[in-house]
C-alpha cells in the first residue's frame, strides 16, 4: 500500500528522508516566550538594527530575566 502510493507521490517520502539529518526541538521552560524573544532579536539583527554581537546580547539578557525564576 505504501509502496504504491509513493510511487505515485514520491513527495510523501521527503519527511522520512530527512529524519537522518533532523535535530531534537530546542526546549525549555517558557519555551514559546523565548523562542519569541530569539526571533525579535535575530530579525533586528537581519534588518541592521543591531550587531550580531549586541542583538544576541540583548536577547540574551531578556531570556535570563524569562528563566530567572527556573534558575535555583
Amino acid at each position: 500500500l505504501m509502496r504504491d502510493y509513493a510511487a505515485k507521490l514520491p513527495q510523501v517520502l521527503v519527511a522520512r528522508d530527512q529524519l537522518p539529518y533532523a535535530l531534537p526541538e530546542m526546549s525549555t521552560h517558557d519555551n514559546q516566550k523565548v523562542r519569541e524573544i530569539f526571533r525579535t532579536h535575530f530579525q533586528e539583527v537581519l534588518d541592521e538594527k543591531y550587531t550580531p554581537e549586541e542583538g544576541m546580547k540583548k536577547a540574551q539578557a531578556e531570556m535570563e530575566k524569562v528563566l530567572a525564576p527556573y534558575q535555583k
